[in-house]
């Protein structure tokens, strides 16, 4: 059963303007929620479930707000360009499938003197909806850390492979997007990172990164190499401003996925056409040693 469900979760990042340097868009949590419970149902009737179709008529799901009569908030990685977008209002809280709307306009995408952001504005073809629109946040109240907050999506209720009932709302978390008072890493490590490029049927361009984890494999987020797009390695590209050594990954990835049938993971391996690169491998990461909260 899909739904919206209410939880809540320890924040691990403000609001602070400062100096940094964007690491990524969307970064990789825990896959569940536990202890969700379903949203109210007279609440979160702004919410909006978002559907997306790329040229292979393969739907991709989302979600976004109602920020005004005719405007809805939405992540710009959600309707990425060249993809058919639908807006179904008033789907919470279910089970009937709420209005669906075929959203007729190019989505505005935010962009500033620093580049693009991961936000978008799809408009709707006719204000007179009769839903709800969100509430306006209030920014001076952004939550610091170790704040608990309460955070709302769609998900799936049920058990996952130890038993625990979940409800799971996403398979990436979008946190805040810079690493701040960060310094540029010295030229002589992490020669072992790579960088990489996937193209998709419209050749829209996706950057995203990885490691070397042996002379020939290439350890990834699977997120990052979605079935049908052609990806690109590129080799030694730290410490710049050279470009590296490009290289094309001819194999399918390999995606990892649990033997007890719990689904898969956001884990890929792509397998290098040569080993004999010259590049270093990654140290082995000790596990007992994993970062606490």
């Amino acid at each position: 059963m899909y739904n919206n469900h209410c939880s809540y979760f320890q924040s691990l990042g403000g609001g602070s303007s400062l100096a940094g340097v964007t690491v990524s868009r969307v970064v990789d949590l825990d896959k569940r929620v536990y202890k969700g419970v379903p949203c109210d149902k007279d609440v979160l009737k702004y919410h909006v479930r978002l559907r997306t179709f790329d040229a292979n008529l393969k739907a991709y799901a989302s979600g976004g707000s109602l920020i005004s009569e005719q405007w809805i908030l939405t992540a710009a990685h959600n309707v990425p360009t060249g993809r058919t977008v639908t807006a179904i209002l008033g789907f919470h809280p279910g089970p009937a499938q709420g209005n669906p709307v075929t959203i007729k306009d190019e989505p505005i995408r935010y962009s500033d003197g620093s580049g693009p952001h991961d936000i978008a504005l799809l408009k709707l073809p006719d204000a007179d909806h009769g839903f709800p629109i969100a509430p306006r946040t209030d920014c001076s109240k952004a939550p610091k850390i170790t704040d608990t907050v309460q955070i709302a999506g769609i998900g799936a209720t049920g058990l996952d492979a130890t038993g625990k009932k979940g409800v799971t709302v996403s398979r990436v978390v979008d946190l805040d997007k810079r690493v701040y008072k960060g310094v540029p890493c010295d030229k002589d490590v992490l020669k072992y990172h790579v960088s990489l490029r996937t193209f998709d049927a419209n050749l829209n361009e996706f950057a995203s990164g990885g490691s070397l984890i042996s002379e020939q494999w290439i350890l990834t987020a699977a997120h990052n190499v979605p079935r049908g797009e052609t990806v690109t390695a590129i080799l030694g590209f730290h410490p710049g401003p050279a470009q590296g050594n490009p290289v094309t990954i001819k194999d399918e990835p390999i995606r990892y996925s649990d033997p007890d049938g719990s689904g898969p993971h956001d884990i890929a391996l792509l397998k290098l056409p040569d080993a004999d690169h010259g590049f270093p491998i990654a140290p082995r990461t000790d596990c007992s040693k994993a970062p606490k909260m």
